[in-house]
């Protein structure tokens, strides 16, 4: 029987953005982080990055119970951001959508997506782009109030699974061909964790080694990175 967790989700939304919150950051963010920021020319982009690193200091200090550390982080391309000191053992996950961002801290690699349901007129040709033929399939057979879900639902687990495999440095299976028709089954040794964001309007999806029992939610709207 395989292992069981629960699993943190750290929570914060981009209004939460200030210049006295950025000013607190930039003296704690790593070379790297500086570097990565300083290539980030979007204004909503550049936002969504101070305020994802302040979450995620906020979060360690949670986690760790620590105060007044200097967390050293170390971000690469086409990579999540990873704790390097003064622990080496832990695996970040961060995804945002629309407004919010969200964030796990785990002893275990994770992936995790979420995504805003948007309401679309053209989810059967945007499906082209990332569903497999039977998901297709699928899609069209379902009453129009439920293609939303299926749709939303299908891609944040196609993006969870993918993060993970990237993690997990084995080979990723490309985004159109990663299927979510296994009904949270495991998959490939891979385990899925779904739930729904109701005050977000937004999809959640988490990809595991194991299986996760229940998920607490943490929403920050103050930052504690002292």
């Amino acid at each position: 029987m395989p292992h069981t967790q629960a699993l943190t989700l750290w929570l914060a939304e981009l209004n939460t953005y200030s210049e006295s919150l950025e000013k607190a950051l930039l003296p704690m963010l790593s070379a790297s982080e500086k570097m990565k920021l300083e290539k980030i020319s979007h204004a909503r982009k550049y936002r969504e990055y101070i305020v994802s690193r302040t979450l995620l200091r906020h979060a360690l200090n949670d986690h760790f119970k620590q105060t007044n550390l200097l967390w050293q982080i170390t971000e690469s391309d086409n990579a999540p951001p990873e704790l390097t000191a003064p622990f080496n053992n832990i695996f970040i996950s961060l995804s945002h959508s629309n407004n919010l961002i969200a964030l796990t801290l785990t002893h275990e690699a994770t992936g995790i997506d979420i995504e805003y349901k948007k309401p679309r007129n053209n989810l059967q040709t945007m499906a082209t782009g990332f569903m497999t033929a039977a998901e297709k399939q699928h899609l069209l057979t379902l009453p129009q109030e439920k293609q939303t879900d299926f749709f939303y639902r299908s891609w944040c687990i196609k993006e969870a699974t993918y993060k993970l495999q990237s993690i997990l440095n084995i080979n990723t299976t490309p985004i159109e061909k990663i299927c979510s028709l296994n009904d949270n089954k495991q998959a490939g040794r891979i385990y899925l964790k779904e739930a729904e964001l109701q005050q977000h309007n937004c999809k959640l999806v988490i990809a595991s080694q194991q299986r996760l029992s229940t998920i607490e939610y943490c929403n920050v709207t103050q930052f504690k990175l002292d």
